[in-house]
C-alpha cells in the first residue's frame, strides 16, 4: 500500500508555528504512532522505515513504512499483534537488524530477518513474563565484557529491572546479579553517553510516583550499582515518562541526559538537561515547564537544519515543541505545534541530512511527517512584509498615520492614486495633513520583495 534543584516556572511553550520559516509537511499517512517509534535500515536495503499501526477494531496491525524516494512510502503489514514496537539493534552482533516489540501478551519478543520484515514469521527469541507497562532498550555493553544485553521492566527475579545478555546468536539468558529494584517503581529505562566521564556508561532508570532518576554503573560483570539520583519534581505526585541520551549540545565538554516528567498536583509537563558535576554527583541545569497535559510523552534529538548542531524534541499530550541550544546550559524552543498527543520522533527517514520530525494526530491513524526546508532571503523578506501592518486604514485628513512591524532595511514611499510618489516614509509615520482626500497606497520595499498596503483619506 503506497501512502533537583527549584524549578522555575520556565517559558510556558506557546504555539509559535513558523512552518514559513522552514518546517514544510511532506507525508501526511493513515497510520498511527506507538509510543515508541523505531527507525532505522532494518532490512539494509539504503532505504529507512519506521514502524507504526493500524486499529481495525480488536487491535492493531503493525506496519512498516519505508522510505522510496521522493517523500513516498511503502507500507508492509508485519504481525496482528505487535501493539508495540520497541527498537531496532543487532543486540547479537550478527549483522542483522532485530526488531524489539511487546506484543498483545505482553510478550517481549525479537524479530530478525536476513531480507527484510515484509513477510511475519515467528521471532528468533521472546520472553513471556514482561510486565505490562514494559519500556525497553538495548543498551551497549555496559559491563564491557563485549556482549550487548537487553534490559526491561520484567519480575523474573523479584527485581523491577531484569537485564538479558547475549550469548549467542539469537540467543539470550538472564544476567546473575544485574537485577535493579531503584528508589520507586520504573517507569523509562535509557543508556547514557557516560555522563560522568568515567568511561562507564551509566544506565538511566525513570521512577514514579516521586519523580527520581537513578544512575546505575557497572562495577563487575554483570553487576550493577547504584552511582547517583537526581529529582526532577520537588513533590512525590509525578513521574518520570520519558528519557534520551543527549551528544554535547553546549560544547561545554559533558553529555547531558534529556529527562520529561508529569507532574499531576500541578498537571505541569517538565523538560529537563541533567548533566553530571563530578564522578557519581549529577544535577539538573535547565529545566523548561510547558503547561501541557502529561500522557503520551516522548524525546528524541537530531539535526533538524542539517548545519551540524544537535537539536531535541519534546513533546507532552497538548503540543510538540523543537528545542536549541542558545548557550552554556541554556535551551529555547523555536518551533511548536499543537497536536494534542505526545507520540513523536526526530529521525533522519529520507537520509537526506536533516532529521525529519514525525508526530501522531490524536484519536486518528495518522501520522505527519515535516522537515526543515532551507529558506532563502527572498522567502525570509516575504515573510517579513507580510506581518507589516499599517494602522488605521481609514483616517480622517489631518491623521498620521503609522506602519507597524517596518523592517529596519526596508523602504516606504506614499503613492496616491495615479501612481505618484509623494513621500518617502524615515520613521515609519505619515501625517496626512497636507494630503487631499482619497485613496493611497503604501509601497514597502525589502530587497526584491515589495507589499502595497492600502488606505483611505476622508474629510
Amino acid at each position: 500500500m503506497i501512502v533537583g534543584p527549584q524549578l522555575s516556572a520556565g517559558s510556558v511553550r506557546q504555539e509559535a508555528d513558523r512552518d514559513s520559516w522552514g518546517m514544510v509537511v511532506i507525508a501526511d499517512l493513515p497510520f498511527g504512532l506507538f509510543e515508541d517509534v523505531p527507525c532505522g535500515d532494518a532490512d539494509r536495503d539504503g532505504r529507512n522505515e519506521f514502524y507504526a499501526g493500524i486499529f481495525n477494531g480488536a487491535g492493531y496491525i503493525g506496519y512498516s513504512l519505508e522510505h522510496m524516494g521522493n517523500n513516498a512510502f511503502v507500507a508492509t503489514a508485519l504481525d496482528w499483534n505487535s501493539p508495540h514496537f520497541e527498537c531496532l539493534a543487532d543486540p547479537d552482533c550478527d549483522g542483522l537488524c532485530d526488531l524489539i516489540f511487546r506484543n498483545h501478551w505482553n510478550t517481549l519478543c525479537v524479530y530478525e530477518s536476513p531480507d527484510s520484515f515484509s513477510v511475519p514469521r515467528d521471532s528468533v527469541w521472546s520472553f513471556t513474563t514482561v510486565r505490562g507497562s514494559s519500556f525497553l532498550s538495548i543498551v551497549t555493553d555496559l559491563d564491557l565484557d563485549s556482549a550487548r544485553e537487553i534490559t526491561a521492566r520484567t519480575s523474573t527475579s523479584g527485581k523491577l529491572i531484569d537485564v538479558f545478555e547475549c550469548v549467542g546468536d539469537n540467543r539470550y539468558e538472564l544476567a546473575t546479579q544485574p537485577g535493579i529494584d531503584g528508589s520507586g517503581e520504573p517507569g523509562c529505562i535509557r543508556q547514557t553517553l557516560d555522563l560522568d566521564r568515567n568511561g562507564l556508561p551509566e544506565l538511566a532508570v525513570g521512577t514514579w510516583p516521586d519523580g527520581w532518576v537513578d544512575l546505575y554503573e557497572a562495577i563487575g560483570d554483570d553487576t550493577l550499582a547504584l552511582r547517583g539520583s537526581v529529582r526532577l519534581l520537588l513533590t512525590s505526585d509525578g513521574w518520570i515518562q520519558d528519557l534520551t541520551a543527549l551528544p554535547d549540545l553546549d560544547q561545554d565538554g559533558k553529555t547531558e541526559l534529556l529527562a520529561c516528567c508529569f507532574q499531576s498536583r500541578t498537571l505541569q509537563f517538565v523538560v529537563a538537561v541533567v548533566e553530571a558535576t563530578s564522578p557519581d554527583s549529577f544535577q539538573v541545569v535547565w529545566a523548561d515547564t510547558t503547561g501541557g497535559r502529561g500522557w503520551n510523552r516522548s524525546l528524541a534529538c537530531g539535526d533538524i537544519d542539517g548545519d551540524s548542531a544537535i537539536e531535541f524534541m519534546a513533546a507532552d499530550g497538548d503540543s510538540v515543541g523543537l528545542y536549541r541550544c542558545t548557550g552554556d546550559d541554556m535551551y529555547e524552543c523555536f518551533w511548536a505545534r499543537r497536536v494534542l498527543d505526545g507520540r513523536a520522533t526526530l529521525y533522519d527517514i529520507n537520509s537526506d541530512g536533516r532529521a525529519e520530525l514525525l508526530y501522531a494526530i490524536p484519536d486518528t491513524d495518522r501520522t505527519i511527517i515535516r522537515e526543515w526546508l532551507p529558506v532563502g532571503v527572498e522567502e525570509r523578506a516575504a515573510e517579513a512584509l507580510h506581518r507589516v501592518v499599517v494602522q488605521p486604514s481609514l483616517v480622517q485628513r489631518g491623521e498620521v498615520i503609522c506602519v507597524i512591524g517596518l523592517p529596519q532595511s526596508a523602504g516606504v514611499e506614499v503613492v496616491d492614486a495615479s501612481g505618484r510618489v509623494i513621500s518617502s516614509l524615515f520613521t515609519g509615520n505619515w501625517p496626512t495633513g497636507n494630503s487631499p482626500p482619497g485613496a493611497y497606497f503604501i509601497h514597502i520595499r525589502l530587497g526584491n520583495q515589495t507589499a502595497v498596503r492600502k488606505l483611505l483619506v476622508v474629510e
